[in-house]
């Protein structure tokens, strides 16, 4: 299984975020050790692409994190910008970037 490994910062905050996709199964989970919320309705969740991106989609309907310009083709260095919702029908953060630390598989 081909497993990407994602650094999150958020620009409103000092904070980091450690997050894992999981290509071949589609998933996405929080890995912070810290344990970091990226989302309040589920820390794991359906991938899928769409045209900005690889979309993190929760288990209610809400976009909940869209990581801009990524994809299953990724490497390590691949940067972009992404953009986070607390919850379906909030508000969405636009200042938010990804980076892949590692990639395995």
């Amino acid at each position: 299984m081909k497993v990407f490994h994602l650094k999150l910062t958020d620009g409103g905050s000092d904070g980091g975020y450690a997050v894992i996709l999981k290509k071949e199964a589609s998933v996405w989970a929080d890995d912070s050790e810290a344990g970091h919320e990226i989302s309040s309705i589920a820390q794991s969740g359906n991938v899928v692409r769409s045209d900005a991106g690889l979309e993190c989609r929760d288990g209610e309907g809400g976009s909940t994190l869209v990581l801009q310009g990524a994809g299953w083709d990724m490497v390590v260095g691949a940067s972009g910008n992404a953009d986070r919702q607390h919850d379906p029908g909030g508000n969405i953060e636009h200042d938010w970037s990804w980076e892949v630390d590692t990639v395995n598989g």
